[in-house]
């Protein structure tokens, strides 16, 4: 059994860990964080060019894009921005950028002035400790007190999954992606639960659940049924998603 469990938390988020012994992986004095944003009107080529080499760039960086929709009224346009965690000083990272990504234009003196915009784009750029990175990526100042990582918020999204690359064509993403992402049947990425696909209600079982289950698990949802059975069988740990045991039809 304790092998099906432990596959299942590896890829589920299945069951309560009680216990867990981590091995840190030490962190320099001094780390590394940027974003960049920038309309995608001009820049497309960039954004094709981070999504070819951004699984090539060296452990210590960490490049993620991001694209949403900015402006109001008749000013909106798609942004892009991207942003990024270094294991290092900047002046490590400066010369790296140059080397792989100079259309990012970040120059040492970014780092220690306030956001700045040239042209189309908006930089901001910081060296700090590495927890202070933590609180960067939460959208908060580097130097602020660590408590507010204490504190409990929330959101809902709503995801959909893109399964074939979106050719580059002049119409809009959102068009574009509408014959793209995952359907018939709709799939979703389990870090972003949508609700829309279905909940467990009071007369929950095995097969209602298997409507929403498979839209997240696919085929592995039926095994990891079967590990909820062993290991939770009369259903202790639950949410509006959670697992149900398998022999709840029975």
């Amino acid at each position: 059994m304790k092998e099906d469990l432990f596959w299942a938390i590896r890829g589920a988020s299945f069951g309560v860990i009680l216990a867990w012994k981590l091995k840190l992986v030490r962190v320099p004095e001094k780390v590394t964080v940027f974003t960049v944003y920038k309309k995608l009107e001009g820049n497309q080529n960039l954004l094709q060019k981070w999504g070819n080499i951004a699984h090539q760039l060296p452990d210590k960086l960490l490049v993620r894009v991001v694209i949403q929709n900015d402006g109001t009224g008749n000013d909106k346009y798609v942004e892009i921005f991207f942003q990024a965690l270094y294991l290092g000083p900047v002046d490590e990272l400066i010369p790296l950028l140059k080397e792989k990504i100079s259309e990012f234009d970040l120059e040492k003196k970014d780092c220690f002035q306030e956001p700045v915009v040239t042209g189309l784009a908006l930089k901001k750029n910081v060296e700090s400790s590495w927890i202070g990175s933590v609180l960067y990526f939460y959208g908060r100042r580097t130097n602020e007190s660590l408590e507010v990582l204490l504190e409990k918020n929330y959101f809902k999204a709503t995801s959909d999954f893109v399964k074939t690359p979106v050719p580059e064509k002049e119409d809009s993403m959102d068009e574009e992606m509408e014959l793209y992402v995952a359907k018939s049947p709709r799939t979703a990425y389990l870090n972003y639960r949508d609700l829309d696909f279905g909940t467990n209600q009071e007369d929950y079982s095995y097969s209602k659940a298997k409507i929403w289950g498979e839209k997240y698990f696919k085929g592995n949802f039926e095994r990891l049924a079967k590990v909820k059975s062993k290991v939770d069988p009369n259903n202790f740990f639950r949410n509006e998603q959670s697992i149900p045991s398998y022999h709840t039809d029975n």
